[in-house]
């Protein structure tokens, strides 16, 4: 008696944003109907998910879910998703897909205040002080803060997530910190 390779094919998943959750379908098929079969999944983003027991629909459907934390690095933003199904004999069969994971764009936490109040101006060389807060759901990113003074000076610094507490600088073309001891620009 010749045992069957058991298959697996995988549809397309659709895209999504980090922080995401992917949505993985696909089917399995066996000619030896009494196997018992294990389904394992590697997401592409070191997020390993084995499957012990896939519950099959009547017609050896499956659908998993998966949370992309992070974009991949680089330019394609894809990661390659791959199941392999195998039998109680050891036979396999697997198959592969891609899942686009588009970068989704900070937002700030809450309005950028200054401590100058409303209505009033500023004397050239006083010191004006910013603030503000931001959210990122990718942990890889890199940020870039523009400050656009309003006199002619744009200051644009790159800042890690975690100094990004409040800013400090001098109108006029005054230095940019943001007052936190792991910045790299104080």
């Amino acid at each position: 008696d010749t045992n069957e390779a058991p298959t697996v094919r995988l549809r397309d998943v659709r895209a999504i944003q980090e922080a995401g959750t992917a949505v993985l379908r696909g089917t399995v098929s066996d000619g030896d109907p009494g196997d018992l079969l294990t389904l394992r999944i590697d997401w592409g983003d070191g997020g390993f998910g084995s499957i012990e027991r896939v519950t099959l629909g009547e017609d050896r459907s499956f659908r998993l879910t998966h949370v992309y934390r992070d974009d991949p690095e680089g330019d394609a933003n894809r990661f390659t998703i791959s199941a392999t199904v195998t039998d109680e004999a050891g036979a396999t069969g697997s198959d592969e897909t891609t899942v686009l994971v588009r970068n989704a764009a900070p937002t700030f936490g809450n309005e950028v205040g200054t401590n100058v109040p409303d209505g009033e101006t500023v004397t050239r060389g006083e010191r004006v002080s910013l603030a503000g807060t931001f959210a990122d759901s990718g942990g890889r990113d890199t940020y870039t803060v523009t400050i656009d003074w309003d006199d002619g000076t744009v200051v644009n610094s790159q800042l890690n997530p975690d100094a990004f507490e409040r800013f400090v600088g001098r109108s006029g073309g005054g230095r940019l910190c943001c007052c936190s001891p792991s910045c790299p620009l104080c």
